[in-house]
């Protein structure tokens, strides 16, 4: 199965000015640096991460299918609107690109951590496009129930853009998948 595999981590500098210096750090491509006391703790957060970025990939995968037959519904309207479907075609084609590269750079690549998280905001910015293209034809068709879903697929895109932005800030959130609630009570 094709999946990200980031495994970039920096050892402790015995020397280092700085206190995080003496510690093991993984950098990830939202511009965040996590620092460990340990290389296990580091071995076990890349591991998250990796379950976490392939979680989203898998998520962005479902919204760029949502993305493509919402265009294949406009794409007769080609000819009254050939600027957005124009836009729209480029951004599948960078989309298609960016799928294939992502598995390929992230686990052959010495930084894969940050390419990972790069392609993958490539791809929520390039879903938007498709997205806000979509709902213009709508618009100007004057089709409001698809606009309203179009409108859901692009908050679903922003959406998956902020986690993505903000993993691995100190704020921690639990997700119902977490726990089963039977009768009031917490399995």
């Amino acid at each position: 199965m094709k999946a990200i595999k980031i495994n970039q981590f920096s050892r402790p500098k015995k020397d280092g000015l700085m206190v995080n210096d003496r510690n093991y750090c993984v950098y990830l491509g939202n511009q965040r640096f996590i620092y460990f006391a340990s290389e296990k703790a580091s071995l076990n957060y890349l591991a998250v991460t990796n379950r976490f970025l392939n979680e989203i990939l898998q998520i962005l995968n479902q919204l760029y299918v949502n993305a493509y037959g919402e265009y294949r519904q406009i794409w007769f309207y080609g000819d009254t609107f050939p600027a957005q479907i124009t836009e729209i075609e480029r951004s599948l084609k960078q989309l298609d690109f960016s799928f294939e590269n992502i598995i390929v750079k992230t686990n052959n690549h010495t930084n894969g951590n940050s390419t990972a998280f790069s392609f993958l905001d490539k791809i929520c910015g390039e879903l938007l496009v498709i997205c806000e293209n979509v709902i213009q034809v709508y618009v100007s068709k004057k089709i409001f129930v698809p606009t309203h879903r179009l409108k859901y697929l692009r908050d679903q895109v922003n959406l998956t853009s902020s986690k993505l932005k903000h993993y691995g800030t100190t704020t921690i959130m639990t997700h119902s998948e977490s726990f089963i609630e039977i009768d009031n009570e917490v399995i």
